[in-house]
């Protein structure tokens, strides 16, 4: 299977971005070491334009079968240039060149048109490297009453509160999601429930207990009331 000329390199994860060319460069530099330091350009996409571009393009490559251009920020081209690149996207990909486009995820930037061409065009590889999404105090209250799995529930707590997230604004989260979503199971749990929000709001604001194990307690006895 012959791989495509042009690749993009999509998302926000900057260091799987940064491993991603390594691997490319290696490859290139593992298949033409004695002249492949002649063949690489690794340009700026914010400060690359249409002129310098088609220069780079004209380059034959030096020795070696093809050259490898590597273009990152592709998301901050100017107009001209990703309009000349949209057009010669087939013309490129017969070119004597591996083109890298490295840009942030257009889900992320919606007014970048350009980045979306190269994810639905047929000549170009598409390699996704999208940091996960932190989780959120409705993902912990949605695990608790939805699926009340402890082990689970208890490292997102972890990962809520590692981030920075005050636990009185954990509970109001909790306490809403369960307010405003009640099943039959937790209409016949309602008072229990109750109380527990009340404890564990009581025990954050006197102290009794740190705040984390206060918090730890409750998804512990909500999963319960779950299973």
């Amino acid at each position: 299977m012959v791989e495509p000329n042009i690749v993009l390199i999509l998302g926000d994860d900057l260091r799987v971005q940064d491993q991603k060319v390594l691997n490319l460069k290696k490859k290139f530099l593992a298949d033409n070491p004695a002249t492949a330091a002649f063949n690489i350009d690794d340009v700026d996409g914010t400060h690359l334009d249409l002129k310098t571009l088609q220069e780079i393009l004209k380059r034959l490559p030096f020795k070696s079968k093809q050259r490898l251009l590597i273009i990152r920020a592709a998301d901050c081209l100017d107009d001209s240039t990703t309009k000349f690149l949209s057009k010669s996207l087939e013309e490129l990909s017969k070119a004597p060149f591996k083109i890298v486009f490295i840009a942030a995820s257009p889900e992320d930037k919606a007014q970048d048109k350009f980045t979306g061409r190269l994810k639905d065009s047929e000549f170009v590889e598409k390699i996704y490297c999208q940091q996960k999404r932190r989780p959120r105090v409705f993902d912990l209250a949605r695990n608790i009453m939805e699926h009340g799995n402890t082990v689970l529930a208890l490292d997102i707590l972890r990962e809520l509160l590692s981030q920075g997230i005050e636990a009185p604004q954990v509970l109001g989260g909790l306490f809403w999601y369960w307010n405003n979503s009640k099943s039959s199971q937790n209409r016949r749990n309602e008072k229990k429930d109750l109380e527990l929000f009340l404890d564990t709001d009581m025990k954050i604001k006197t102290g009794k207990v740190s705040s984390s194990l206060a918090l730890e307690l409750l998804v512990v006895k909500l999963c319960q009331r779950k299973n």
